[in-house]
């Protein structure tokens, strides 16, 4: 059975979503999604973009691309980062059900990694029982 991508991408944004407004934050979702970011979050005076991204724990690591990658016309890949596009990354990872906001600031380009840690500042949710 062939995995449904826009599936796996609707139910990130839905958790990180989720996990923002628990956490008393004011998110916008834009109109349409051919936008570089998912959500934005309304900070009474300033707007920070975010992309959600699915992560994948390995060996103690949550793994998420901060990058995009699709098919051109032509069969050729288009690679994008989100520098100046996007503030944060919102990571939802199906396998511990946790959600964190991530500064692009701290992110390398390319891939990834955060350790699977409930003491750290960037977790909003867990389902570990963090907060």
């Amino acid at each position: 059975m062939a995995r449904n991508t826009k599936a796996i991408g609707d139910t990130t944004v839905a958790m990180v979503l989720a996990a923002l407004l628990r956490n008393g934050e004011r998110v916008l979702l834009p109109f349409s999604d051919n936008e570089r970011y998912d959500l934005v979050i309304d900070d009474g005076g300033r707007f920070d973009r975010v992309q959600c991204k699915t992560g994948k724990l390995k060996n103690g690591s949550i793994i998420f691309s901060s990058r995009s990658v699709y098919s051109h016309k032509k069969g050729c890949a288009v690679v994008k980062d989100y520098a100046g596009q996007v503030e944060f990354f919102g990571v939802y990872c199906p396998q511990n059900d946790g959600v964190y906001l991530v500064p692009i600031l701290d992110v390398a380009r390319g891939r990834a990694a955060l350790r699977s840690s409930r003491t750290a500042s960037i977790i909003i949710s867990t389902g570990l029982g963090g907060p």
